[in-house]
């Protein structure tokens, strides 16, 4: 039998998973079924031997483990052009809080575009320049 249980708090009722098996060396615990299911959280985790005379009379050992990563919960904040050039852009945002990455933070991904429908348009308008739109052309992604 397989007992887990959320590690935060530490003292959550055992949830037990029944492993059929008598000579299963490893088992996964699906959590599709549980509502309260997050990605990337912390697990307590025992296995304990049972029979038709009920469970093994030694303390099971518990250990750690963590549900899949999921995709992250925001996003950055604050996008902003810090300078630009004819040939550069900087860029600046606030940072995701670590707690909503779900999983192992990895960077920023940036996706840019150049669109041949203003290159015939000239303007001075920063707010124009650097607006955000959708475009069938191709695109380029940065990761940092």
């Amino acid at each position: 039998m397989a007992l887990y249980r959320p590690s935060e708090g530490g003292d959550g009722e055992w949830k037990e998973v029944q492993v059929n098996d008598p000579f299963a060396d490893r088992y996964t615990i699906t959590l599709d079924d549980d509502k309260d299911a997050k990605p990337f959280q912390p697990y307590e985790v025992q296995v304990q031997a049972v029979n038709d005379e009920g469970l093994a009379n030694i303390v099971p050992e518990t250990v750690q483990g963590r549900t899949g990563e999921g995709v992250p919960s925001s996003v950055p904040s604050g996008f902003r052009v810090v300078s630009k050039d004819g040939t550069t852009a900087t860029f600046a945002w606030n940072p995701v809080d670590p707690k909503t990455a779900n999983g192992n933070f990895t960077g920023y991904k940036i996706t840019y575009w150049y669109d041949e429908a203003d290159e015939d348009e000239e303007t001075n308008d920063v707010d124009t320049m650097f607006r955000f739109k959708r475009s069938t052309k191709a695109r380029h992604t940065l990761l940092s």
